[in-house]
């Protein structure tokens, strides 16, 4: 709720306008709901769903409904530049070989000030150069996944051809797909920050550095890199 409306502006306000946004509430507890149905945009569809189904389920029926050529995902309080959306659709229109676009990311605090303390947070960690397939898969088994999940955008097509988040994955279900999908196809990297990635200290969210969250990423981790090493 206290980040949602600043989400949900910063897509409207897109320099490219032709686009629908799906919006998923998966059982909130505030007032989420209200904040969706306040906005009378028609490019707006609100899903809620009766019973809690976790991110990845809740990311996947959105999959399952979208119409649009292209698909691009927004966590509900990281926030868009207001030309991401034009710039990477140029890049892929411009680039038929490529079949998702990456950016980098600013981060922002619960303030959506920029944090710039390297203390506080990796603020370089989604600002990755453009390089080819093997180099990117590469870092991916030595240094963990450096891409941010809020600046993809990927054609639809190829998303149906290399499949939906795993739900078996709670921390790094974007992992598994980015690696699915470099194994057939090529990205490209936009190197200027067109996300705003929200860190909130002291939460309980998932991208906390918390024993449990480590575990599971430790854990998923290993298990994708055996798949892909199993599938080659």
């Amino acid at each position: 709720e206290e980040f949602l409306r600043e989400t949900i502006e910063s897509v409207l306000n897109q320099t490219f306008p032709d686009f629908e946004l799906l919006i998923s509430d998966d059982c909130s507890t505030d007032n989420t709901a209200q904040v969706i149905k306040s906005f009378s945009d028609k490019r707006i569809t609100g899903i809620f769903f009766e019973e809690n189904k976790g991110t990845v389920r809740a990311l996947n029926h959105l999959l399952n409904i979208a119409k649009g050529e292209y698909i691009a995902v927004l966590g509900s309080d990281d926030v868009w530049e207001l030309d991401k959306l034009e710039r990477q659709i140029k890049k892929l229109e411009d680039n038929p070989s490529i079949a998702a676009c990456f950016s980098w990311a600013t981060i922002i605090d619960q303030n959506s000030d920029i944090i710039d303390d390297e203390s506080v947070f990796p603020i370089h960690i989604f600002n990755q150069k453009q390089n080819d397939k093997a180099f990117i898969l590469k870092e991916f088994f030595l240094s963990g996944n450096h891409f941010c999940h809020s600046s993809v955008l990927i054609r639809g097509d190829v998303h149906k051809r290399i499949g939906a988040y795993n739900p078996a994955y709670r921390q790094l279900h974007d992992l598994d797909l980015w690696i699915r999908l470099l194994i057939d196809y090529g990205i490209c990297m936009i190197e200027t920050p067109l996300v705003k990635y929200r860190y909130i200290q002291n939460s309980d969210n998932m991208s906390q550095n918390t024993t449990a969250n480590n575990v599971r990423m430790y854990n998923e981790g290993e298990e994708i890199i055996y798949f892909l090493f199993e599938n080659i």
